[in-house]
């Protein structure tokens, strides 16, 4: 699923191109993309993001959310719209498999047109005015911005769950922003086993996480996020973070600080791995 890092690089390489632009014509093969059709005619005024989704401030006080999912990812460039669905035409990078399920496309007045690409489809959109977009429940039930939130913020908002750690960094609603690759990268740096309850956590340590989740993915968003599977930027290429992975998706393989065999282990319904040398378990 795209993360902060990845939202983050979409919306700004989205603003350098897309902003003043006015929205000509809409297409979308997915029933639950119709709310697009209304943004025809209207112009984008601004691109920001909120948690892990996307924010096209558009003229008239309307705002479009888009939040990518699993699978989905943003494209700009040039596609043909026929009978059979949409054939891509240019940059050559969005011919790959992983750019071709293209589920909505906008068009502009000048320039790219913009594609959503999303393979198993859980992509989501809301339109409607700011106000109301604004009091959903999809922005309403967000936590701080972890790369906003003080230190202090962050560790009373931990702590107050008295939960496993890996899952509480994981709860929108707590912190919003991190995901599952830089959650475990932010463990394994802090020296914190994902199954330790936050309350067993000293404030010290804490104020290490925070710095070390903010670090991780301040790089991951200098480094175009992580392509590990489905994620692409907008102009269809791989972000690099994926290189500076030191736990996440190790499983068996030797500890980068240590050489102990790194383990993963289902928390919840997702995959945490750790090293038992570099992060101890509480006893």
């Amino acid at each position: 699923m795209p993360e902060l890092p990845e939202v983050e690089t979409t919306v700004r390489d989205l603003k350098r191109i897309l902003i003043g632009r006015k929205i000509t014509s809409v297409w979308f093969d997915v029933p639950k993309f119709k709310s697009i059709a209304k943004t025809k005619g209207l112009k984008i005024e601004g691109i920001t993001r909120q948690g892990k989704n996307i924010l096209f401030s558009l003229s008239g006080g309307h705002v479009l959310l888009v939040h990518m999912k699993m699978t989905g990812h943003l494209l700009l460039g040039k596609w043909r719209i026929g009978k059979k669905g949409v054939e891509p035409i240019s940059p050559a990078v969005i011919k790959e498999r992983v750019n071709s399920y293209i589920h909505f496309i906008l068009s502009f007045d000048k320039g790219p047109m913009l594609g959503f690409s999303d393979l198993r489809k859980f992509g989501n959109v809301k339109f409607g005015k700011a106000d109301s977009v604004a009091a959903g429940k999809d922005l309403t039930s967000l936590g701080p911005d972890v790369l906003i939130v003080d230190s202090k913020v962050f560790s009373d908002r931990i702590r107050a769950r008295k939960k496993k750690i890996y899952q509480i960094l994981l709860d929108q609603t707590v912190i919003s922003g991190p995901g599952n690759i830089y959650v475990n990268e932010s463990l394994f740096l802090s020296g914190i086993h994902p199954e330790t309850v936050s309350s067993q956590i000293s404030p010290a340590l804490l104020k290490r996480l925070h710095s070390k989740l903010a670090e991780i993915l301040t790089v991951g968003v200098n480094l175009g996020g992580t392509s590990l599977d489905d994620y692409r930027r907008p102009n269809g290429e791989r972000g690099f973070f994926g290189n500076k992975i030191q736990i996440y998706g190790r499983e068996k393989l030797p500890c980068m600080v240590c050489g102990t065999i790194i383990m993963r282990k289902k928390i919840g319904a997702r995959s945490a791995f750790f090293c038992l040398k570099c992060q101890k378990p509480k006893r």
